[in-house]
């Protein structure tokens, strides 16, 4: 299995054979709703992909949920990219918003590699990069992105995505194990939730594993480790995953992680704490 990250070298080479496309996202500060103000550079001509409103459901009352088929790939030939050219896609700061924005193009059916590493780590190295206001147009050969290959009946791959009934089977089956990527004192119900309306606490069985405790100062932890911090809570990969986190953004930190150490059946519980953990939601909690 090819790995899903690729290092700031080899993408570097490879954007510059043309064998790679950049994309970059940015996700809103919680607390305030805000997003970061948009930076000075970018790596290559790369378009953001927002996943706040646009690579959104915009009919769900919950933050971030995966939009359809349609949807994304309306939002997506917007953005010009070229058509059948793998993408590659980047944080500014850190990794905690890119491997979410990975987890999608995968579901919907793209070749996507995620850079191991953030923009700052890439302008530190060196490496080229182009101002944000230059709008030189790259010139494709053909107008819009398209998918490597077409989904049955235009619906998002089903094993990348769980939802809160595929979580309550869950619960009864030992072959599946549910992870918390959120942080530990979010996890033993010792801080309230950042957003409104939430209740405190874990869904019953979860095993704890926060998202920042699998990424260094140079991006994702190395392979070792990882597989270490798995294996430390008794998780086989015989075993299936679902991951959960806040809103379903930084799960797919957990997610990336368990690709990267050899998982094949991992899905991203998608309405996450919002859905579950959701004032009069009826879900059982643990404390």
């Amino acid at each position: 299995m090819m790995s899903p990250l690729l290092s700031l070298q080899d993408a570097n080479a490879q954007l510059q054979q043309g064998a790679i496309y950049p994309i970059w996202t940015r996700m809103a500060d919680i607390s305030t709703g805000q997003l970061p103000p948009l930076p000075a550079y970018r790596i290559g001509h790369a378009p953001v992909m927002d996943f706040e409103k646009t690579f959104a459901d915009p009919d769900s009352e919950l933050p971030h949920t995966l939009p359809t088929y349609q949807r994304f790939y309306h939002h997506l030939k917007q953005l010009e990219l070229p058509a059948n050219v793998p993408l590659l896609v980047y944080d500014y700061q850190g990794m905690r918003f890119a491997p979410r924005a990975w987890w999608m193009f995968c579901s919907m059916g793209y070749q996507i590699r995620l850079l191991n590493g953030d923009f700052n780590a890439w302008f530190d190295a060196g490496l080229p990069v182009t101002p944000l206001d230059d709008s030189t147009t790259v010139k494709q050969d053909q107008p819009s992105v398209a998918p490597c290959w077409a989904l049955p009946d235009t619906k998002r791959l089903p094993q990348y995505w769980a939802d809160k009934h595929d979580v309550l089977i869950a619960l009864d089956d030992p072959n599946i194990v549910i992870i918390d990527a959120r942080s530990q004192a979010r996890y033993l119900a010792q801080v309230p939730e950042p957003r409104p309306g939430m209740q405190r606490g874990h869904i019953p069985g979860a095993l704890n594993i926060p998202f920042d405790s699998l990424l260094n100062s140079h991006g994702m932890a190395d392979k070792k480790v990882l597989e270490a911090r798995f294996a430390s809570l008794g998780i086989g990969q015989d075993q299936a995953l679902i991951v959960y986190c806040g809103s379903g953004v930084t799960a797919c930190v957990v997610a990336l992680a368990a690709r990267v150490c050899g998982f094949s059946r991992v899905r991203v519980y998608d309405g996450s704490w919002s859905e579950w953990g959701k004032e009069g939601s009826g879900l059982p909690i643990s404390r």
